[in-house]
């Protein structure tokens, strides 16, 4: 695995462990425990409250936002997100092969 993503999970883990448990615990136990097996063994992450504050890295905030669609929503705000992120996968897999055609 590419470093940079050890260093996301290192960051997702400590940003874990600021959430209430009752959100976490929403969360299945293998993605966890994915989690905190594939984290960085030396990157040591400065995740503070607010969050928002916090220089976080562009994979820690996509995988982060994969786990609030899939995980924290409920069924129907679920649905919506995961049906507007096929359109934007859709549409950017368009525009390549547009891309590919007019090059």
């Amino acid at each position: 695995m590419e470093e940079v993503y050890k260093e996301a999970y290192s960051e997702i883990s400590e940003i874990l462990k600021l959430m209430p448990r009752t959100m976490v615990s929403k969360i299945p136990i293998e993605i966890i425990n994915a989690i905190e097996s594939e984290k960085s063994k030396t990157y040591k992450p400065n995740i503070t409250l607010p969050i928002e504050d916090c220089n976080i890295k562009e994979e820690t905030k996509a995988i982060l936002y994969l786990i609030y669609r899939d995980y924290l929503n409920d069924e129907e705000h679920k649905r919506k997100l995961q049906i507007r992120d096929a359109k934007k996968i859709e549409e950017a897999e368009r525009n390549i092969r547009n891309n590919k055609w007019q090059a």
